[in-house]
């Protein structure tokens, strides 16, 4: 799925930014979604690798026999300016209410 959505710059001009939502499973996106996750809970939340010891089981399960049919996972990816936002979820965990977004700067 493939979205052209605009926003406004700091210098006030429109700029093209581009939503891409993309199935999970080029190569490198399993590792990445537990790196992000871990990076991201420790940073908001002060939380440890125990947190992310957790992703990473459940990506590995996930990835060792999920069924097709009734499970998948997505990234979206947002494209602007060298940006790109590619993941945002609400969920509940530890007893908070989250909005997880994941942003990634291509150097």
């Amino acid at each position: 799925m493939d979205s052209d959505v605009g926003r406004r710059g700091a210098d006030g001009a429109a700029d093209e930014i581009q939503l891409v939502i993309r199935p999970l499973g080029r190569p490198g996106d399993l590792g990445w979604v537990v790196k992000a996750h871990g990076e991201h809970y420790a940073a908001e939340f002060g939380w440890d690798t125990s947190f992310e010891a957790l992703v990473a089981r459940i990506v590995a399960d996930y990835a060792g026999g999920h069924d097709p049919a009734r499970e998948g996972a997505w990234i979206a990816e947002l494209q602007a300016a060298g940006f790109e936002l590619v993941k945002q979820q609400r969920h509940h965990s530890f007893g908070h209410d989250l909005l997880g977004q994941n942003w990634a700067l291509s150097l």
